[in-house]
């Protein structure tokens, strides 16, 4: 194949997290100013759950490297904080500002 290009780009390759988060972002936007039509917001809709659907595994992606890294280095325990902790720091925040 001379002359074309060595890396092509297959149709399951996908935008990087930052780009898909940033069109997310700009199509809620979108939607939220109640300007397109019906057919336009349900196409806008659509790819905004494939984004969110995207951005969602490369976050838990990288939550499982992050913990899988932290484990192998013994860190883990240290910083294993649940989300019932953190709600109960919040309730405690808010009461102490009353």
């Amino acid at each position: 194949m001379a002359g074309s290009s060595r890396r092509t780009v297959s149709r399951k390759e996908t935008p990087s997290f930052e780009p898909s988060l940033a069109r997310l972002e700009e199509i809620v936007r979108l939607l939220e100013e109640g300007d397109q039509t019906l057919e336009k917001s349900l196409t806008l809709f659509e790819e905004g759950v494939g984004l969110s659907r995207r951005c969602l595994e490369v976050l838990g992606n990288a939550e499982r490297t992050v913990e899988k890294l932290m484990r192998d280095k013994g860190i883990v325990a240290a910083l294993n904080v649940r989300d019932s902790d953190l709600e109960d720091s919040d309730q405690e925040d808010e009461e102490d500002h009353r």
